[in-house]
């Protein structure tokens, strides 16, 4: 009889002539382990099945923040306001400027600018609306700050996108509010 080495994904007890699978949440990629401590914890963003070579990443719009994922279903569905692209271990952010309501966004596109009227801080589920008092006729504002003041002689309601002029026998206040 020829002594092999252990086959990878696998472990061989001494003695031993049939090998043992590296359990779930682990995976082994090299030849002649010899003990189950010898087969590596699955990575985070990823998930390793029995007897696993190399580790799956988790899908796109799924997270693992914690090695030894046996699988897909260990990896979780990505919150609200963030994104995952694939083999992610921490959600991102959406960025100023834009937000997302659902959850499982797959990357940057996910994220929806901020529409006229209204701004967006990082990480939101839904845009602001501007103060009235001022407007925003650009998508992708960031913060309150880029809602601009309302001109003399307009008025601008929350969350307007073009300011109104006030009729002759109206007047406006210190806000251009009406």
């Amino acid at each position: 009889d020829v002594c092999l080495p252990c086959t990878e994904g696998y472990y061989c007890l001494v003695g031993s002539t049939v090998p043992t699978e590296c359990p779930g949440g682990t995976y082994r990629n090299i030849l002649g382990a010899t003990q189950s401590g010898e087969c590596f914890s699955c990575p985070v963003g990823q998930y390793c099945g029995v007897a696993t070579v190399s580790p799956t990443s988790c899908p796109a719009g799924t997270f693992r923040a914690d090695q030894g994922a046996s699988l897909v279903t260990d990896c979780l569905v990505c919150p609200v306001a963030q994104y995952c692209p694939m083999a992610t271990f921490e959600p991102i952010d959406c960025p100023a400027g834009t937000f997302r309501a659902g959850t499982g966004g797959v990357n940057r596109a996910s994220c929806t600018t901020c529409p006229t009227g209204n701004y967006c801080l990082q990480k939101v589920t839904a845009p602001t609306q501007c103060p009235a008092g001022t407007y925003r006729a650009a998508t992708g504002a960031n913060d309150v700050t880029d809602c601009l003041p309302c001109p003399n002689g307009q008025f601008c309601a929350q969350g307007t996108t073009t300011p109104t002029s006030c009729r002759s026998e109206e007047h406006t206040s210190e806000l251009q509010s009406h």
